[in-house]
């Protein structure tokens, strides 16, 4: 009987020793984070192409980018999510400024992803085609 008193104190301290926490939600290690990016690019894409359709030009900052995002679709989620009033800037889920850029023919929206750097793999990215 005291060998399995012992036996079992043991087994006591050495579990307690072992952290076997779970980590907290992060958006960079989860399915969401990338959802909801994709979701908030996608969105930023059309904005960005119904207000140059409006105005012959992209947004020229981001304050414009995301006035015009409202006014396609006020988002369901909390909007300081959406964007940093430190910055002026529209932001993914990891806190990054999206990119706007145009080529000849497009416009190319991304998101930096869960690393928070452009021009890598996780990059998240959408083009929508300029009018003619």
């Amino acid at each position: 009987m005291l060998i399995g008193a012992v036996i079992a104190a043991v087994i006591f301290v050495v579990l307690a020793s072992v952290d076997i926490s779970v980590p907290p939600y992060s958006p960079s290690t989860s399915a969401r984070g990338r959802l909801t990016a994709e979701m908030r690019v996608g969105l930023a894409a059309e904005a960005c192409l119904t207000y140059y359709k409006k105005n012959h030009k992209l947004p020229l900052n981001k304050g414009e980018l995301w006035n015009a995002m409202l006014e396609m679709h006020p988002p369901k989620e909390e909007s300081s999510k959406w964007f940093d009033p430190n910055l002026q800037e529209v932001v993914d889920p990891w806190g990054t400024p999206l990119s706007i850029q145009e080529s000849s023919q497009n416009i190319i929206v991304t998101s930096a992803g869960p690393d928070k750097r452009f021009g890598t793999d996780d990059d998240i990215l959408e083009t929508r085609s300029l009018p003619q």
